[in-house]
């Protein structure tokens, strides 16, 4: 697959997946890197904000040496990052010793109460 083609690949695949992981309130970038990190072999990888819902997915050179039947799967994780990343600042901060309880876990549960509510409010209900 040429280079452009693969771009819009991913664009159809980051659109088809944006709603079904409920990420419609989500600045998604995808960043295509020319470069392998230094001792790695990851695919991609997502780096993401919860704070400001906004989310750099990196496509690394060997995401397309992989098969291609997952490809898909691949990005759909990285994009399921963007549910945890949250979490992951919360614990990170804990083990860090740099949390602050009470407005991390109060942050934290508006948060995912939200998420929830998306999620709620985006579903089809018979009348």
């Amino acid at each position: 697959m040429k280079p452009s083609a693969r771009k819009v690949w991913v664009k159809k695949i980051v659109a088809k997946w944006r709603p079904r992981l409920f990420l419609g309130e989500w600045h998604i970038d995808i960043v295509y890197a020319k470069v392998q990190p230094e001792n790695s072999n990851v695919y991609a990888e997502c780096k993401s904000s919860s704070a400001y819902l906004e989310a750099d997915i990196y496509i690394y050179p060997n995401f397309w040496k992989m098969n291609s039947d997952r490809w898909e799967h691949t990005l759909v994780h990285e994009m399921a990052h963007c549910l945890t990343s949250a979490t992951s600042k919360l614990l990170t901060d804990a083990l860090s010793g740099t949390i602050h309880p009470q407005t991390s876990i109060d942050f934290h549960i508006e948060q995912l109460t939200q998420r929830i509510a998306n999620v709620a409010f985006q579903q089809e209900w018979p009348e």
